[in-house]
């Protein structure tokens, strides 16, 4: 299992900043959630930085 080390929000564009404020918190809490990670037996698929896109409806 591979333990999540940090979660990194790079932007987010919202209009009312209370809503970003949740947006992101939410964001953060299931990435969070979400780890430990799955096993890799192989080191050379793993990429150490996983990228996610949220698109508000």
């Amino acid at each position: 299992m591979t333990k999540l080390k940090s979660a990194n929000l790079k932007s987010c564009n919202i209009d009312s900043s209370i809503k970003v404020q949740s947006f992101k918190d939410s964001i953060e809490r299931a990435v969070y959630k979400a780890s430990p990670l799955s096993y890799v037996p192989d080191s050379s698929i793993f990429d150490a930085q996983v990228l996610f896109y949220f698109k508000v409806n």
